[in-house]
C-alpha cells in the first residue's frame, strides 16, 4: 500500500470493498481491488494486489497486509460471495461483519434454488 492509500484507508475504513477482476490482464492472474467511499460518495482506491489464485490462504495474505499497513480493522467488509473471501475475513478481522454485494446474491440465487424449487 501506498502512503495514500493507508491515509485513504485510515480516514474511510469503516465499510471496505472488494472485488476482483477476472484474469484480464497481461498475466492471467485475478487483481484484487479494495475500495472505501468518502465524504462525498466517491470510490476511493485504499489497496489492491495481483494474486496467483482466490484462496483463502491468498485472501488471507492480501488482509493480512492491509492489517499490518493500517493497524486498524474495517467496520464492515463487503465482497462477492467467495467462500475463500469470507473465511479469510473472518480469521484475519475477526471483529469485521461481511456482507455480500446484492448483485451477486441476486445472480446466485435463481442458480441455486431453480432446481430445487421446480420440484
Amino acid at each position: 500500500m501506498s502512503p495514500t492509500h493507508i491515509a485513504l484507508w485510515l480516514e474511510y475504513h469503516d465499510i471496505i470493498l472488494n472485488d476482483n477482476t477476472a484474469k484480464t490482464n497481461r498475466y492471467n492472474m485475478p487483481l484484487s481491488l479494495f475500495l472505501a467511499v468518502d465524504n462525498n460518495t466517491r470510490s476511493r482506491l485504499v489497496a489492491q494486489a495481483l494474486i496467483s489464485d482466490e484462496t483463502t490462504e491468498s485472501y488471507k495474505w492480501i488482509l493480512e497486509c492491509t492489517k499490518k499497513a493500517t493497524m486498524i480493522k474495517p467496520l464492515v467488509f463487503v465482497t462477492n460471495t467467495d467462500p475463500a473471501m469470507d473465511a479469510a475475513i473472518e480469521q484475519i478481522y475477526e471483529t469485521t461483519y461481511p456482507i455480500h454485494y446484492i448483485f451477486h446474491i441476486s445472480e446466485n440465487l435463481p442458480k441455486n434454488t431453480k432446481f430445487k424449487l421446480s420440484n
